[in-house]
């Protein structure tokens, strides 16, 4: 929500119009002007000028011209000396105003009651009910104070001898007054017709005074709350005449624009804007007041780095809170120590940043910091908003781990609220309804009952302020729509939900979030009616509301925060499977909408962005690209340079890091920002999943099987601990809707694919293979360890192996349908294989290549002897056929020689691999741990201690993702396991064979699990023989197996299912 800190009105103009009501006396305002010059401080003018005041009504008497005229003219003065600061001078309360009412009485007297002055007298005495630091008028204040400016109004409309514009620069006045009062006693809608008069009658006749920005931003505020694009439009509107009249006036300006900037913070559109505007009014605030001042940490904490974080831009945000660190308030420690405000608002922001970080123990001692800071419980605008949000930040922080300690703090906001409610009379209450959501969730006896009781609360709070017509009133019945329905077990509290729910739905701004939204939670209660069509409905608006949602989430964001914000949309399309599962199992329902169905089923999304950014980073080309470059590769070279050290030093490594990965996403942002790409267009592209584009690419007799991982909940509905595999299939001819399977055994899944027993799994999949009955191409889009199953070691019904009548293929994206799978036109393959694995490692060259040693057993690595036939005899077949095949063999077989020779068709790597499961990480081992990337690869020979050089020989994961292979077409590992890796659902797996993609890799064949020498030299020399003849990669290998399949010692799957190939 926009931040709205509401303006005080800069003393307005007052008119003294020649020839009206003109005063005669004997006072010489000259000579006091002139002798105040002489004064070097404030005390001093203030003494002067009462002096002067004493004697005058001992002259004249306290009811004549002459004493009026000098204390209008001394409150004048009063008024610049003491405005400053309102909300904390209690100066201007006790003398300036009391002293306006004086005048105001004096004037009525001396003057008359028709006198203009007059009425300018009670305008600058009414001010003061409008002022946001003032008590909320009482009843009986409110009527003389709206009777008093009635008077003003009407003595302003009568008036004669004045311009048309002078008249109406007065009567916008009062009408702005009126709508300060009225927002006071909370009359919203009073308040911002009372505002609107007073514009049009400016737009009317023009004044440009120093009241006239004020009244703009004020109005743009109140109408804010219920139309952000109303008040931008407004100031849009009269931004010209603000440039034009106000160039020399850059406080003017800056308070105008500076506005502009927050409502485009928060209204979705015209970005472009945004940044334009808050470029100019950073450059305003820091030409108007100095780098150390209150407004301008103002500005940085509650303007700029609100947009950074609108746009997601997280590096920017870490840069503007180390400047407020080192530049700011190391400079002047009292901006911080001596501010409520800004201490708490400080905190809070870092604790935001450390908290989309992942690194949540840091973030909340910065809460804890922030709480601390609180002194007291004194209600001020200053603090009222930043004491709320750490509140309720506080509230949601502890309600898992300690409820009765977040209960406490809803309680303090609640407080809070009640006393701004007392003072300033406009506020809602709207802790009553935070509260009421609270026992919602909370588990308690009784909980129910106290959410129902503090949801009225708020209901008859929102019916008074806002009206029950108003998205807070729906939206707390919305909540007691669901209290009910729990309490009830689903017989009452669904029409309550529907007025709420549908008002969004036909809101086209609206965007929900993942987790929890409206449209979840009334999908949940459609679906539990057997309502499913409607419930996915709401589910998939969930999603579609903002589609460019999941780029910016995951696109220029550090790699933590990208792992959550991934997390977020898993855990939304694992609460949608969760709900379509229970369906299925209690009404035999296992249909899903098409378009629904795109959603959940969206996976490799960081694979793509990967992809992309690699390809964006051959097309820098201006100097602020190339620099974020050289920035980037720098602290990637000094990150690498430590792993292969002895270093143990944790905090020194995280600390390279974060560096590195800051230096990564501000590369991203500004590839993004820039377009020095191929557009983000193609990046949305290639994330875009949708069946539609499917269908599009499909032939007949061709099929997309479509699987995806997730955890279902037992008994509690939101607690998810089982893991269960949905698959969905989709040919050129599907429907509206596509049909469910769901493999729920799967400890028995992972059992049988581990083991190669085929025979339980083509019964455990039976119901499956029979859905693909009829189609002669599958394309798989596979997820967890169905990564690792070879579909064509299946049987059939007939107890075939579908082998025999089907072609599969595995892709990582709906891009990989139909795409190329040959060779290239260079024809140039490498071979590596027959390392030589002599030496018994002792002493390993840095602490990451003594864990890995350690933990996997590859330090007594045993020889190869069937790799050297089997790379022999492939670039014997193909040198046969025209191709160039370099061969590598023994101590050739190196990590160095590899990184020298990738530019081939085809790489073919025929040694050792190894994988370090998560589990298998302790002690020391941080490094690895957090870096999956790291935790697999290949052996290619001896280890090498080598100092100034990475190459080891062993060749991680992590190495290969920074090569550049988009010239080649497959990358063959004739390795033990090199399809494993750590198994991200929804993003494949993390090990080599993703390494190679990211790389550039078209495709990969992969083993899944332990590899027989013999066997596997002659399936790779069928595999070749049908290359060599020019067939693709899909058919020269299942070829290659249907020859296996033939042969009388290896025609069982152990013998030739262990290889998948995975194409785009």
């Amino acid at each position: 929500m926009i931040r709205i800190s509401f303006l005080l009105w800069i003393m307005p103009t007052v008119f003294f119009l020649d020839g009206l009501n003109a005063q005669q006396s004997g006072i010489n305002l000259t000579t006091i002007e002139g002798n105040l010059m002489k004064f070097k401080t404030n005390g001093e003018v203030v003494n002067y000028l009462k002096s002067e005041l004493d004697k005058v009504q001992q002259q004249y008497g306290r009811q004549s011209a002459e004493y009026l005229e000098l204390k209008r003219y001394y409150l004048d003065q009063y008024w610049q000396i003491f405005q400053m600061n309102v909300y904390t001078n209690s100066l201007l309360f006790k003398e300036y105003f009391p002293g306006r009412r004086e005048v105001m009485e004096l004037s009525a007297k001396v003057l008359g009651t028709s006198s203009f002055q007059y009425a300018n007298d009670i305008q600058l005495y009414t001010v003061y009910f409008g002022l946001i630091s003032s008590p909320a008028p009482t009843g009986e204040e409110f009527k003389s104070t709206m009777a008093l400016i009635e008077k003003a109004v009407k003595i302003g409309k009568n008036v004669t001898g004045v311009s048309k514009t002078d008249q109406a620069g007065f009567l916008s006045l009062m009408y702005c007054q009126k709508g300060d009062i009225y927002r006071k006693a909370g009359g919203r809608d009073s308040a911002i017709a009372y505002y609107r008069m007073a514009i049009q009658l400016r737009e009317q006749y023009p004044v440009y005074d120093d009241a006239f920005p004020s009244m703009l931003t004020l109005y743009a505020q109140m109408v804010s709350i219920k139309d952000y694009q109303e008040a931008i439009d407004v100031l849009e509107y009269f931004k010209p005449a603000i440039d034009a009249n106000y160039s020399q006036q850059k406080e003017k300006q800056y308070h105008f624009i500076s506005q502009l900037v927050s409502l485009y913070i928060t209204n979705n559109n015209q970005e472009d804007r945004l940044w334009e505007y808050l470029h100019r009014a950073e450059g305003l605030c820091r030409e108007v007041y100095d780098t150390l001042s209150v407004q301008y940490v103002d500005f940085l904490l509650n303007t700029k780095l609100q947009a950074y974080k609108k746009a997601g831009w997280r590096a920017e945000n870490f840069q503007v809170l180390l400047y407020l660190a080192n530049n700011i308030f190391k400079a002047k420690p009292a901006l911080l120590t001596d501010s409520e405000k800004f201490y708490i608002e400080y905190s809070l922001e870092w604790y935001y940043f450390y908290r989309s970080s992942g690194e949540n123990e840091l973030a909340v001692e910065f809460l804890k910091k922030a709480d601390a800071a609180v002194r007291d419980t004194m209600v001020d605008e200053n603090s009222f908003n930043s004491k709320k949000m750490l509140y309720r930040e506080l509230a949601m922080e502890y309600e898992a781990q300690d409820p009765q300690l977040s209960l406490s703090y809803h309680m303090k906001g609640l407080n809070l609220e009640k006393k701004a409610k007392e003072r300033w009379g406009e506020f809602a209450v709207h802790q009553y309804h935070e509260i009421a959501r609270f026992y919602f969730r909370y588990k308690g006896a009784g909980s129910l009952d106290s959410a129902s009781r503090y949801c009225r609360l708020a209901l008859d709070e929102f019916a008074k302020v806002y009206g029950v017509r108003s998205f807070f009133y729906e939206n707390a019945l919305f909540t007691l729509g669901t209290i009910e329905y729990k309490r009830s077990n689903g017989s009452k509290g669904y029409e309550l939900m529907r007025p709420h729910v549908y008002a969004q739905f036909h809101d086209s701004t609206f965007s929900p979030p993942f987790g929890g939204s409206v449209f979840e939670i009334y999908g949940d209660v459609l679906n539990d009616l057997g309502k499913s069509d409607s419930a996915d409905l709401f589910y998939q608006h969930i999603y579609i509301r903002d589609p460019t949602a999941t780029f910016y989430r995951l696109s220029g964001t550090v790699e933590k925060q990208q792992n959550r914000n991934l997390e977020d949309l898993y855990a939304q399309n694992n609460h949608i499977l969760n709900e379509h599962y229970k369906r299925y199992k209690l009404k035999g329902d296992k249909m899903v909408l098409k378009g629904l169905a795109d959603q959940l089923f969206q996976k490799n999304l960081i694979l793509a962005m990967q992809l992309h950014y690699n390809q964006a980073l051959t097309q820098i080309k201006t100097p602020i690209d190339k620099e974020y470059l050289t920035d980037y590769q720098t602290a990637r070279r000094a990150y690498d340079s430590l792993l292969y050290t002895a270093s143990t030093d944790q905090a020194y490594i995280d600390s390279v890091y974060m560096i590195l990965d800051w230096k990564r996403s501000l590369l991203v942002e500004n590839l993004q920002a820039n377009n020095a790409h191929d557009s983000n267009a193609l990046l949305d592209l290639r994330m875009k999943y949708t069946y539609k584009r499917v269908q599009t690419k499909l032939k007949e007799g061709e099929c997309f099987v479509d699987i995806r991982l997730f955890q279902r909940s037992g008994n509690n509905r939101y607690v998810y601990t089982e893991p269960t595999y949905a698959l969905v299939l989709v040919d050129k001819n599907s429907g509206n809707k596509i049909e469910y399977f769901f493999v729920e055994n799967v400890a028995d899944l992972e059992q049988f694919i581990s083991t190669a027993r085929y025979d339980k799994l083509s019964v455990m999949l039976a119901p499956f293979i029979k859905r693909m009955q009829g189609y002669k191409k599958v394309y798989v889009h596979p997820d967890g360890v169905f990564n690792l199953l070879n579909f064509y070691a299946l049987k059939d019904a007939n107890d075939k192996y579908l082998l025999n009548d089907k072609t599969f293929m595995y892709v990582n994206s709906i891009g990989g349908i139909a795409a190329p799978v040959q060779a290239g036109k260079n024809k140039k393959a490498v071979f590596f294989g027959n390392p030589v694995y002599t030496k018994s490692i002792t002493s390993p060259a840095s602490h990451l290549t003594n864990h890995i040693f350690a933990n996997t057993g590859i330090d007594n690595c045993s020889p190869l002897p069937y790799t050297k036939i089997e790379i022999e005899r492939a670039a014997e077949i193909l040198k046969a056929k025209g191709w160039k095949a370099g061969l590598y063999s023994e101590k050739k077989c190196s990590e160095e020689v590899l990184k020298k020779e990738i530019n081939a068709d085809i790489i073919h790597i025929a040694s050792h691999g190894f994988y370090l499961p998560e589990s298998e990480t302790t002690g020391q081992a941080y490094v690895i741990k957090d870096n999956p990337y790291l935790r697999s690869g290949l052996v290619l020979g001896d280890l090498l201690v080598n100092k100034t050089s990475l190459n080891d020989n062993i060749l991680t994961a992590y190495e290969v993702m920074g090569m550049d292979l988009s010239s080649t077409s497959l990358v063959v590992l004739s390795a033990c396991e090199t399809a494993k890796g750590a198994i991200k659902s929804g993003q494949g797996i993390y090990g080599i064979q993703r390494a190679f993609k990211v790389a550039g890799v078209k495709n990969v064949l992969v083993s899944v699990r332990n590899v027989d020498d013999k066997a596997t030299q002659l399936l790779m020399e069928h595999f070749y023989t049908n290359v060599a003849a020019g067939a693709d990669y899909v058919s020269a290998l299942k070829n290659a197996q249907l020859e296996m399949l033939k042969h009388p010692l290896f025609n069982a799957p152990e013998y030739w299912s262990h290889f998948i190939l995975i194409g785009e």
